[in-house]
């Protein structure tokens, strides 16, 4: 779904019911690839999804399973919009992301925040 803010801002809203069991196909990568390369987003916060809350399901799980496809295509997902990401601070730092290293760093660490700005599109209700 496509929406736009009060400010005429598009925001690209996508919503799951998805089992705890249920992984991130080939085309939910391509999907989730094809809103970040889309030259409408600018910022990660134009995009939302939302999963429903089923047993199992939760943000740190839905965090878990975008950390894993993001750091496996790191340089593809990087690569397709790089001004999204380079407005994101690294982890416990000041600095933003420089490149696609940068963000399979952030991607691969056990201690990133649920809370971190990079997944702040990831909502579970």
């Amino acid at each position: 779904m496509l929406f736009e803010d009060a400010n005429g801002v598009r925001i690209f809203v996508e919503t799951k019911n998805y089992a705890s069991t249920t992984s991130f196909s080939t085309s939910f990568y391509n999907q989730f690839k094809a809103y970040i390369s889309s030259q409408e987003i600018t910022d990660i916060s134009q995009i939302k999804y939302y999963f429903r809350a089923n047993s199992g399901v939760s943000k740190a799980s839905q965090v878990q399973k975008f950390k894993n496809m993001i750091s496996n295509n790191a340089k593809a997902i990087f690569e397709s919009n790089p001004n999204v990401f380079t407005k994101i601070k690294k982890e416990n730092q000041i600095d933003f992301i420089d490149d696609w290293e940068d963000l399979k760093i952030m991607m691969d660490s056990e201690t990133i925040s649920l809370d971190h700005q990079i997944f702040s599109f990831i909502q579970v209700y």
